[in-house]
């Protein structure tokens, strides 16, 4: 049996952490509570039987029997009924699989329970739409799924509660209809971050009533920042019912449709004929459907056939949409499209709905110029009444608890214990102390000893840790050492737990070339702070997610997906954390929660060239960075977008989206550069008090970028500058937001862009003339801008 399946094995009992659950997505310390940690199937099972509330299950290899404990057979003849909570925890999805006993159940129905919280593990049923887990509770329950993977299988929801799906991975492969059906209602979903994906492996389609990655049937519906491809039916998304609680909102959806496989228009949402007031509201959602065009028509963003409000803002679909709202509205319908970028100008083909729509731009191909209103000066003021938009709270986040002290759970690599002996006495400059180099990279490579080379599970306990080279992790399979998808690597805390690259000699401290559904929780990265007084300051990022360069002039393209960092720290560095910026590799889906990002150049620097898609920053804080988030280009001399061997770095695009992010201390909080064709930017509780707020680069670029529920406070804004200025398309759309004291430039060098500067339910407190939007903002002679406000 291999090192890691041994070390810490004695009883059953391990881990004591000491945190408790405190409520919906948080933990609290409390006192001493106990993991289980269970190999086999037959101990999952008596644990499970025996009322256990936190259970730890080993991960190994995915092509073990279940007698090895790594597939783990669960016991589904015994739903969950109970009135405590309950915790399931893997190492990680890929190696900690959960399969049915008995194939014609759900691996678990759930009954009754406080909080259940599944993460890290795998859901695999072995018939054709099997149910992963079913809820038949008659009274509330709180279910939280994440960092899991769902394949092939359905999540179904039939009692009411409070269902939180974060960072998870949803894989049906065209096997099920929809691998999340929603009807309670009284089931009130959200669903944050992570992917949904058919694959390439499609099903027969015979009907396209059913194949949807969401379907409602009742309750109310919640999703942000999730990123889906390879649709087979309709829509993405399909919602049958009105929701009692409030709208249902879809937000920072990047939908590629079908992908080009399939026979139907592409649209992110289907609401099928009711005389139910069915309210959505959609925000800086983006369609890339480069093969729109079908049998059935072009695509839309919204296929609409109910009686309630559709608000459709800041969305972009130039990719393939020719419309934003298409279908038969009932009576009592009202359709609000605001800000919207789409392909042509059929903008509401909707019938039977009232219709509002202002400051939206077409690209019309073949016209001079090319990205034009496509209703000039029409505003929102020309209408009687517009509904207001809702203002939806942020969604709460889930984080796992924490190892405190010496705990780890069984099968966990501790980098202190033989044969690794990492030390940890660094100074906070990493000049003193035991070289941990070696010793902390052997950790992280001992699974590919192993014939599967699984993820790796590692505990780094508190301490500093001093290194003289970067760590790598990585999926590269031409690589020396190549792990599978999958891993843990956890320490004692932000700021107990810290890796730092020796200052005498600064560089990067962790560097990957691909890396999948990894998580890394409660440690910091520390190098050299970046100075701009030196004259050789430090030009290389301390964490970097990416293709790592070789002498081969086109190195392997390995993808980087689905990872989280959490609780994590970005302290130095030319970038803090460097995503996407020597390769096209995909680079997309990543979540960055409770992360602090300082002392850089640029705190979160992305390239990619339009793959670096779909990744989070939530609830975390930049502090003393010289640019808080940006594109490369711009920050970085021309001459350096080539890396040592004159391959080039892809210095530009990739879109980023916050979540109750504070900045401070910056001379920018965002340098835009460029932005996917196919992508949006969506900031919700942006808090700033940096100097400027956005400087994009020149560039014809279209930027729908929406500030919701955020506090823009520049400070220190040069004179004669701006807080927020464009030279781009689209512009700054607020919602539900203030501005003390923010100026607005719009200014459009490229000939066929169009700028708007939209307000919508916002304060501004600007002299000369507080509390008006048009004095906030300023616009060129001879450049097509409008600006537009709703009290």
């Amino acid at each position: 049996m291999a090192l890691a399946k041994i070390r810490n094995r004695g009883t059953a009992v391990s881990s004591v952490i000491l945190l408790c659950v405190a409520g919906f997505f948080s933990f609290q310390a409390c006192g001493p509570v106990p993991y289980v940690s269970v190999s086999t199937s037959a101990e999952l099972n008596y644990q499970l039987l025996n009322g256990a509330t936190k259970i730890y299950l080993e991960p190994g290899a995915p092509d073990q029997e279940p007698a090895e404990g790594h597939f783990y057979e669960v016991d589904n003849t015994n739903p969950i009924n109970r009135t405590t909570s309950l915790m399931i925890h893997g190492g990680d999805a890929p190696h900690t699989v959960l399969i049915p006993k008995h194939d014609n159940l759900p691996i678990f129905t759930i009954e009754s329970a406080g909080t259940v919280n599944f993460a890290g593990v795998k859901f695999h049923t072995t018939t054709e739409e099997g149910r992963a887990i079913l809820t038949t509770n008659s009274a509330d329950i709180t279910l939280e799924i994440q960092e899991c993977w769902v394949t092939e299988s359905v999540l179904e929801f039939r009692g009411p509660g409070d269902y939180r799906i974060q960072n998870t991975y949803l894989h049906p492969r065209g096997q099920v209809d929809s691998p999340l059906i929603v009807e309670n209602p009284n089931a009130r979903v959200v669903y944050f971050g992570g992917d949904i994906t058919n694959g390439r492996t499609y099903a027969p389609v015979d009907t396209d009533d059913f194949y949807h990655h969401v379907w409602l049937k009742e309750g109310r519906l919640k999703i942000f920042s999730v990123t889906v491809e390879a649709a087979l039916g309709t829509a993405d998304f399909r919602i049958d019912a009105a929701s009692p609680v409030g709208p249902h909102v879809i937000a920072d959806v990047r939908s590629e449709g079908s992908n080009g496989q399939g026979t139907h228009p592409p649209r992110i949402l289907t609401v099928p004929s009711t005389s139910e007031a069915v309210d959505v509201l959609l925000v800086s959602n983006a369609g890339g459907w480069q093969n729109a065009a079908s049998a059935n028509g072009p695509g839309s963003m919204i296929d609409y056939n109910a009686a309630g409000t559709v608000w459709a803002l800041g969305n972009h679909a130039r990719w393939g949409a020719t419309s934003i709202v298409t279908g038969s509205a009932q009576a009592g319908a009202t359709v609000v499209a605001v800000g919207n970028f789409i392909e042509g100008g059929n903008i509401l083909p909707v019938t039977g709905a009232t219709e509002i729509f202002a400051q939206n731009i077409g690209r019309f191909v073949g016209q001079t110029p090319k990205h034009q209103f496509i209703n000039p000066g029409l505003y929102l003021g020309s209408y009687p009444s517009v509904p207001a938009f809702p203002d939806v709270p942020i969604p709460p986040m889930i984080l796992r608890p924490d190892l405190q002290s010496t705990n780890v759970v069984d099968g966990m690599i501790n980098v202190k214990d033989a044969p690794y002996g990492a030390v940890g006495n660094g100074s906070v400059d990493g000049r003193t102390g035991a070289d941990d180099t070696t010793a902390l990279q052997d950790a992280l490579d001992y699974s590919c000893s192993e014939p599967w080379a699984t993820g790796a599970v590692v505990y780094i306990p508190a301490g500093t840790y001093r290194i003289t080279s970067a760590l790598q992790y990585n999926t590269d399979a031409q690589l020396p050492c190549s792990h599978a998808s999958g891993g843990w690597i956890v320490g004692a805390g932000r700021d107990s737990t810290v890796i730092v690259r020796d200052f005498d000699d600064p560089g990067s401290v962790f560097e990957t070339d691909g890396m999948q559904s990894v998580t890394f929780q409660d440690l910091t990265f520390r190098t050299a702070p970046y100075d701009p007084l030196d004259p050789t300051p430090i030009d290389v990022p301390n964490v970097r997610i990416d293709t790592i360069p070789t002498v081969d002039p086109d190195p392997p393209r390995s993808a980087s997906q689905q990872d989280v960092f959490m609780n994590v720290g970005f302290d130095g560095g030319k970038f803090g954390l460097g995503l996407g910026l020597f390769s096209t590799a995909q680079d997309s889906n990543m979540a960055f929660l409770q992360t602090e990002f300082q002392h850089a150049d640029v705190g979160f620097g992305v390239g990619s060239s339009g793959n670096a898609v779909g990744n989070v920053v939530y609830s975390s804080d930049f502090h003393d960075n010289q640019v808080a988030m940006g594109h490369t280009f711009g920050t970085v001399a021309t001459s350096q977008c080539k890396d040592q061997y004159n391959v080039p770095k892809y210095c530009d695009a990739g879109t980023w989206t916050t979540y109750g992010v504070t900045t401070s201390s910056a001379e920018v909080d965002m340098r835009l550069h460029g932005s996917t064709a196919s992508s949006t930017w969506l900031f919700r509780g942006f808090n700033t008090t940096s100097s400027k707020i956005i400087t994009p680069w020149n560039t014809g670029t279209y930027f729908p970028i929406v500030f919701d529920r955020s506090a823009l406070q520049a400070t220190g804004t040069p004179s004669g500058q701006y807080a927020i200025q464009f030279h781009a398309g689209g512009g700054p759309i607020l919602l539900h937001s203030y501005m003390i004291p923010v100026s607005v430039k719009l200014a459009t060098p490229q000939s066929e862009a169009s700028n708007y500067a939209i307000s919508l339910h916002s304060v501004h407190a600007n002299p000369p003339n507080p509390g008006t939007w048009s004095s906030d903002v300023a616009t060129e002679a001879g450049h097509r801008s409008q600006v537009d406000e709703l009290p």
